[in-house]
């Protein structure tokens, strides 16, 4: 992982954008992912608009199971 990164305990919770900086993604990439079900788990607040927050833990196990050997299927 990133030095920069490795400072954030796992609890810690950040926007989409830090996460989607994290991850080496754009932050729309990110909210096509939550749509889809197939990004990190995140909570949100309010009802239906609320803002994302991912805990670094999620995001740390969900680069781990991204990083593939082989692009064959």
């Amino acid at each position: 992982m990133r030095d920069k990164w490795s400072a954030l305990p796992d609890d810690r919770e950040v926007r989409r954008a830090t996460a989607a900086a994290f991850l080496g993604v754009e932050p729309n990439t990110m909210a096509i992912w939550a749509v889809k079900g197939t990004g990190p788990a995140f909570t949100r607040t309010g009802a239906t608009r609320g803002l994302c927050y991912y805990k670094m833990g999620d995001l740390r196990a969900f680069a781990k199971t991204r990083n593939k050997r082989s692009t064959k299927r």
